[in-house]
């Protein structure tokens, strides 16, 4: 009883934000802010759309934090090698409509948390002050990262292919930093934009249940958000794209081009989901 009270009271913004989030958002208030003007526009456009795209040299990437990283994906993408060649040969194809087959995660489904690791300190001092910013909290947590790299699939779109939420808070911020450039051949981020928390789209579109997840296809989400309206995340190789996921978005349908590039994810700090190996929710 008492559990099917939180998870209902968890779903509605105002206990959401100043019960489960009290200390984090009254701090972030106290506090102020002293965000950098890209910040503040990041934040304006992320509040108005659910998504917002700038790239490595706006948002001023030490160039030698930005070499580690590039390191360390040659060398994960190294140790992948024959796995990314052998779903590129299979053409991302599976029996099981649930998995990811065209996508191949160079840290493991569940990585590691190292405070230490490139990925968590480009984190933390690029993107957390927007995360901050955007769900108006002090300490917004970062519940995964991981490097991804699809390769073109064929038969029918499936999973994160499809329109969707993530559900794992109100409000999710996900970061993408591209490594290779990514156009409509490569499978980009497609978002609806309005549909965020703070968006004006409140109807739902019709749906099917996939793995116990809400789906929905292009001609559904056409009639909730018109197709002309939808923000579509090209960009060249140092494009960072800021996106709320509990908003519509899709992505991953890559026809001819890999698409490369690391993903973070914050959440409020009451969420208590995480996708680190031994901290699983």
């Amino acid at each position: 009883m008492l559990n099917n009270l939180k998870k209902k009271l968890r779903k509605t913004e105002f206990f959401w934000r100043y019960l489960f989030n009290y200390k984090s958002s009254i701090s972030y208030r106290m506090a102020g802010n002293n965000l950098k003007p890209y910040e503040k526009r990041i934040i304006d456009e992320l509040k108005r759309n659910g998504i917002a795209k700038t790239s490595v040299e706006e948002l001023q990437i030490d160039p030698a934090i930005y070499q580690e990283l590039l390191d360390a994906l040659q060398q994960k993408e190294e140790e992948h090698k024959t796995e990314i060649e052998n779903a590129r040969n299979q053409g991302g194809l599976t029996d099981k409509v649930e998995v990811k087959t065209f996508l191949i995660q160079l840290l493991g489904m569940y990585p590691e948390y190292d405070a230490s690791s490139i990925y968590n300190r480009l984190a933390r001092k690029y993107f957390q002050s927007v995360a901050n910013g955007y769900f108006e909290m002090k300490d917004t947590e970062i519940r995964d990262y991981n490097l991804w790299h699809n390769v073109p699939s064929s038969g029918p779109l499936r999973t994160s292919q499809l329109w969707h939420r993530d559900r794992e808070d109100l409000q999710i911020l996900k970061i993408f930093l591209y490594f290779s450039d990514v156009d409509e051949e490569a499978g980009p981020f497609t978002y609806a934009p309005g549909t965020q928390l703070q968006g004006s789209i409140k109807a739902e579109p019709e749906f099917h249940w996939e793995n116990g997840v809400k789906r929905t296809t292009n001609e559904q989400m056409d009639k909730i958000v018109p197709k002309e309206k939808w923000i579509v995340g090209t960009g060249k190789k140092g494009t960072i794209v800021f996106a709320d996921t509990h908003g519509y978005h899709k992505g991953g349908d890559v026809k001819s081009k890999d698409r490369i590039m690391l993903n973070v994810m914050f959440t409020s700090p009451a969420c208590g989901r995480n996708y680190f190996a031994g901290k699983v929710s």
